[in-house]
């Protein structure tokens, strides 16, 4: 019966196969690794953003800030002009919630992570916290100019930067002010968390700086951008800087730039999107350029339909929605109507799967979002690799990032996931989600997969669910002659009764 449910399946990933191998490949094809990343990137990449639509929204006043809530159902703030509105995601055309207890601009606002409250800040030089219900609740006072950005972090502490040159830290428990950090010369246009103790700030005057609150000297560290800093974020032991015509990468720990990503207009921000596995970056030019976040390479790029600078991007936790906020007034809000993710494949007397949590203190790569080197890993595991990759599979369809991390692979890293598949994709406990693996690949890389190596490992797994297939046919026959027996007699024994 196992055997027979996934027949389909079955039969339809092998029929891909086939139809790869039976195209006139080259006899000795040794191509170049990148053939592989060039035809994924843009295949894998326009699949996913062709599945948005678009609603815009006309303001009156540029939208400054865009965040969303990290809980469901992940709504999202903006500022513009002297309020903060809250939408309730693509569903209304309309907000929620309008906050207007400002006399001025608002540049800033953000969620705290549990949802339930906001910080902005604004021309008034005033960081204030509001709860989703549009009240108040705190007011801090200490800055001399404009607040151009105002967050939380994660323990709940407010870090805000200010035209006055100072970045400072807020208690929102005790209302008081809890550190005052000076060092930069100009604006200090933007920050970002780097760990449970350490944030950065990126200033006009083309720096960016490190600050922990524990050091006797608080600027921990210092990087020269070269451009006035616009946006700063990071991940991992990575910063993202981005300003005047580039994006630059530092590496934290070696002290050093490490990847320039020139532009040919002015990056006004970036940010990442909900996986962090893609770097969004958006500029004066109206135009969204979507970069891998951690080999660096475009995959994608769309301009807005006004053209007009962008001031504010963000993208939800769920990547279902990315909202854009542009100098005139005008919101975009592309929206994918419900996630599409892997359908489940009927699996029985499978390996117990790990948890998640299992995987999170197991894997450093998983809990990085390093989806890619995540797989990797578990494919080179000496023990109790069966039931590693099956778990690893599972947790990365559950997340939504299977087919991102079988995407952008040499020939190298492929012929590892298809040797693994060659050896068992006839056991019926791994079966179900090999198939779903192999069906991935054929679909991603398609025209592409013509090296020698690759095209042999096709032709032993060919091989083999041909020999599947057949056994199949003949269990299928089984069956049906098991069933006319049980028939007769269970007509015989009703007959005796």
């Amino acid at each position: 019966y196992q055997r027979r449910v996934r027949g389909t399946d079955l039969f339809f990933v092998h029929k891909q196969v086939m139809k790869i191998l039976s195209r006139n490949w080259l006899s000795n094809s040794d191509l170049p690794l990148k053939t592989l990343d060039t035809v994924t990137s843009v295949t894998l990449e326009e699949r996913f953003w062709s599945r948005f639509e678009v609603k815009k929204i006309s303001l009156t006043s540029s939208i400054n800030s865009v965040s969303f809530s990290q809980t469901e159902p992940y709504d999202f703030a903006i500022a513009c002009g002297p309020k903060v509105s809250i939408y309730q995601g693509a569903t209304t055309m309309v907000p929620i919630r309008n906050i207007t207890s400002f006399k001025d601009t608002v540049y800033s606002t953000d969620f705290r992570s549990d949802g339930k409250l906001l910080v902005s800040g604004g021309n008034e030089g005033i960081v204030k916290v509001h709860d989703t219900l549009g009240n108040t609740l705190r007011s801090f006072k200490g800055h001399s100019q404009s607040v151009r950005f105002a967050k939380f972090d994660r323990n709940g502490i407010i870090f805000s930067g200010s035209d006055d040159y100072t970045l400072r830290t807020w208690d929102v428990t005790s209302n008081v002010q809890v550190d005052l950090f000076a060092g930069h010369f100009d604006n200090i246009r933007s920050g970002c968390v780097i760990d449970e103790n350490t944030i950065a700030s990126g200033s006009h005057d083309h720096t960016i700086k490190l600050w922990d609150h524990r050091a006797t000297h608080a600027n921990i560290k210092s990087f020269d951008h070269a451009s006035p800093v616009e946006s700063v974020i990071a991940r991992d032991n990575l910063i993202y800087s981005g300003g005047g015509p580039s994006v630059k990468i530092w590496d934290i720990v070696a002290d050093k730039c490490i990847e320039t990503i020139a532009f040919q207009r002015a990056v006004l921000g970036i940010a990442f999107d909900g996986s962090r596995s893609r770097l969004i970056s958006f500029g004066s030019d109206g135009v969204v350029k979507i970069l891998d976040a951690t080999r660096f390479n475009a995959l994608h790029s769309f301009k807005l339909e006004s053209a007009n600078p962008i001031l504010s991007l963000a993208m939800s936790p769920s990547d279902s929605m990315l909202v854009a906020g542009t100098n005139n007034g005008n919101l975009f809000v592309y929206f994918i109507d419900e996630i599409q993710r892997d359908k489940p494949l009927e699996t029985r007397d499978k390996p117990r799967p790990l948890k998640s949590d299992e995987f999170m203190t197991r894997n450093s790569s998983l809990s990085r979002f390093r989806y890619f080197d995540a797989l990797d890993s578990a494919l080179k595991r000496s023990s109790d690799k069966e039931r590693y990759v099956v778990s690893m599979i599972e947790e990365l369809r559950r997340r939504s990032q299977l087919e991102h991390s079988l995407s952008k692979r040499d020939v190298g890293s492929l012929c590892l996931i298809l040797e693994f598949v060659r050896d068992n994709i006839t056991d019926l406990k791994l079966s179900n989600n090999l198939i779903l693996v192999l069906k991935l690949i054929t679909e991603i890389y398609g025209d592409s997969l013509v090296h020698n190596e690759i095209i042999k490992l096709l032709q032993e797994i060919s091989q083999k669910l041909s020999l599947e297939l057949e056994y199949e046919k003949k269990l299928h026959s089984l069956a049906g002659s098991l069933e006319m027996i049980i028939s007769v007699n269970y007509s015989s024994i009703n007959n005796n009764n």
